[in-house]
């Protein structure tokens, strides 16, 4: 996570997928840091939101990340954790 560069790079490793990555843009501020997550979890957060746009709040390696949108039903909140090694 970049956010003084306007950059999220997500990449996957490993299992019988192989491996491969995406570079987003992105709106932010704060420090630079890698974190670890359940890339299924954050795919979820991702595409059940009926909002064009989703806000993340990232506080550090070790926090979770938050998903807000404002959504057709109201308001949509998803939190995944970090996977801790």
């Amino acid at each position: 996570i970049k956010p003084t560069k306007g950059l999220v790079g997500l990449v996957r490793e490993g299992g019988e997928s192989g491996h491969g990555g995406v570079k987003l843009d992105i709106e932010g501020k704060g420090k630079e840091f890698d974190t670890l997550f359940n890339v299924n979890y954050l795919m979820d957060g991702a595409t059940h939101s009926n909002s064009e746009e989703i806000d993340l709040g990232f506080g550090g390696k070790s926090d979770p990340v938050v998903f807000r949108s404002p959504d057709s039903k109201g308001y949509y909140l998803y939190i995944v954790m970090p996977i801790q090694v």
